[in-house]
Parts: C-alpha cells; sequence; structure tokens
C-alpha cells in the first residue's frame, strides 16, 4: 500500500479553508460539479463527475477548523476502502494544508491519482484565496 502526500500553503483562514472542504457549496466550486454532504462524523457523501465518474464517502472524524478524515466506500474501484484526510493549521497569517490518500496499492496509477489531487488541492487553495479578497 502506498500514499499520496501533498501540502501547500493556502492564502486564507482555517475556518475559510475548513468550510470550503465540508460545506457542500463550497465542494462544488473546486472539487465536483455535484455534491451531497452534511460536516457530521458517521454520515455519508457522495460526489459525481462528468464522464460518469463518482464515489461515495464516509466521513470519520471532524475536528472543526483542524483536521476533516473520509472514508471512501464506493465508486472508483482503487479507491474503494482508502481514506483521505486534510490537516489544517495556520502559519504566518496564512494556512498550511496537508493532504493525504492512503491505502491506495494500485502502483501503476499513482502518477495519475497524484496528478489529480494536485490539481484539486491547487483548486481549493485559489478558491480559498478568492474568497479571501
Amino acid at each position: 500500500m502506498f500514499s499520496i502526500d501533498l501540502e501547500v500553503f493556502v492564502q486564507s483562514d482555517s475556518k475559510t479553508v475548513y468550510k470550503a472542504i465540508t460545506e457542500q457549496n463550497h465542494l462544488q466550486k473546486w472539487f465536483a460539479p455535484q455534491v451531497i454532504i452534511t460536516p457530521k462524523v458517521n454520515t455519508y457523501g457522495a460526489f459525481a463527475f462528468e464522464f460518469d465518474l463518482a464515489f461515495k464517502i464516509l466521513i470519520k472524524k471532524i475536528e472543526p477548523y483542524n483536521y476533516i478524515q473520509w472514508e471512501i466506500t464506493d465508486g472508483i474501484d482503487d479507491w474503494v476502502n482508502t481514506s483521505t484526510s486534510f490537516t489544517i493549521s495556520e502559519e504566518n497569517n496564512q494556512v498550511l494544508l496537508k493532504f493525504r490518500h492512503s491505502g491506495l496499492t494500485n502502483t501503476l496509477k499513482k502518477d495519475q491519482w497524484e496528478k489529480s489531487w494536485s490539481e484539486f488541492i491547487h483548486k481549493l487553495s485559489v478558491y480559498c484565496q478568492s474568497l479571501k479578497d
């Protein structure tokens, strides 16, 4: 098994970044066009993209403004039974966002998944910055 680990500094505050990751209306702006989610532990969420690509999650852990963990329960075969987490911390008037997708097994797709998550995390960063301006 392997993990994808990414870090980015976001020119925003932890509350804005947290809301962008947990609230349906924000997730639709940077992640997936169709989102069903309630930011509560032990609730399910769903994301649908173009080309019939979709997946479902179980929210495993939430620490407001600091940490979010999802378990992927259905959808992309390579992602089922894997976990994603977002760690949010403020440093010098910006946010250090650490992202991890763990439990992956298909090493042939590692570069593809890392590229996709890098693009999403970049979109998240730009989106959060736009909310601050």
